[in-house]
């Protein structure tokens, strides 16, 4: 019986460290995974683009345009905007808060399509972007897609259960 014992837990004794470097990358990824999610859940209101939302996120090649386009959209020059984030991408393709603030500029500037496209590739790198489900919900308001935008509703309404700003503001505009 003791020799049987000895065996086993000289097998576990193997799998000792294979187990502790598995644990080790979940829970990095799990960590990740929560920054990741936290960065999603500061968009700004449809009034204006909060000059904080998403500069967290931006590569330093990208911030100086970035913090220039978040300047020309408080100004509501949205073309001017519009230029310097697509220049902001261009050093940082994969951030999801620089394609959702260039749809929210597009779509202040009545570019509906471009914006829903800009949108849908935020939404492609972060299908949780709080803030991309907002602003694509407002177009689909103001370009009379209700069902679109209340689709969105829900889906901000599963992501924020105890409530969130993105889904207050998205309340807002349907409700107008």
């Amino acid at each position: 019986m003791t020799l049987g014992t000895t065996y086993m837990t000289k097998d576990y004794r193997k799998l000792l460290p294979i187990s502790l470097l598995l644990l080790a990358f979940v829970g990095f990824s799990l960590i990740n995974s929560a920054q990741a999610a936290g960065s999603s859940s500061d968009a700004g209101s449809d009034d204006s683009a909060e000059s904080s939302y998403g500069a967290e996120n931006v590569n330093e090649d990208a911030m100086k345009s970035y913090e220039h386009a978040i300047n020309m959209i408080d100004a509501e020059e949205y073309n001017k905007a519009k230029k310097a984030l697509r220049k902001a991408i261009k050093k940082d393709r994969n951030n999801a808060d620089l394609w959702n603030m260039l749809g929210f500029t597009l779509r202040k500037a009545e570019n509906y399509t471009e914006a829903m496209g800009a949108y849908n590739t935020a939404l492609a790198l972060d299908a949780d972007h709080l803030g991309a489900h907002e602003y694509l919900g407002e177009l689909y308001v103001q370009t009379d897609q209700r069902s679109k935008a209340l689709l969105q509703l829900v889906k901000l309404q599963e992501l924020c259960p105890q409530g969130c700003k993105q889904l207050t503001m998205l309340e807002k505009s349907l409700n107008k």
